[in-house]
């Protein structure tokens, strides 16, 4: 099988939660998502910041985590924006900013993810109304841009 088509199925498998995702040699796994992810794959951009966040097959680096989600979520990535969430809000390879997690996190749950809902929900109870504000106007500001430089 050739190398793109191996790690497409690859990366659908892992995407979608199928068994012998898991079964794959991390290391392998991060070598796999890379040209696929340089190459403008939003999936397999995302794959490649939830290796990096987490330290799987890879040295755990936040700043290249954050880098990945940044490039899947700019393609409406609905789990890359709900990990951005997550790192701003615990200012994880980013300055903490409970306005950009917000705003990540509305982006997400707008499109249906019941996690991004609940963060969404926990930052805003320690949020002043002028953060929410800010953070609801900044969403709608990146999606009339497409997700395009909303960071």
């Amino acid at each position: 099988m050739k190398f793109w088509a191996r790690g497409l199925v690859f990366l659908l498998a892992s995407f979608c939660g199928a068994t012998s995702a898991h079964h794959v040699d991390p290391d392998q796994h991060a070598k796999t998502m890379r040209p696929l992810a340089e190459k403008g794959h939003p999936v397999a951009q995302y794959n490649l910041g939830h290796l990096y966040a987490h330290g799987t097959g890879v040295k755990r680096d936040y700043t290249e985590a954050v880098k990945w989600y940044r490039l899947s979520a700019a393609q409406g990535f609905v789990h890359a924006q709900h990990e951005l969430g997550i790192l701003y809000a615990n200012g994880r390879g980013v300055k903490q900013d409970v306005v950009r997690a917000c705003m990540w996190s509305t982006l997400a749950a707008a499109k249906g993810s019941a996690d991004a809902k609940k963060q969404r929900d926990g930052l805003v109870k320690r949020m002043k109304p002028a953060q929410i504000a800010e953070a609801e106007k900044l969403a709608g500001e990146c999606e009339k841009r497409n997700f395009a430089g909303c960071d």
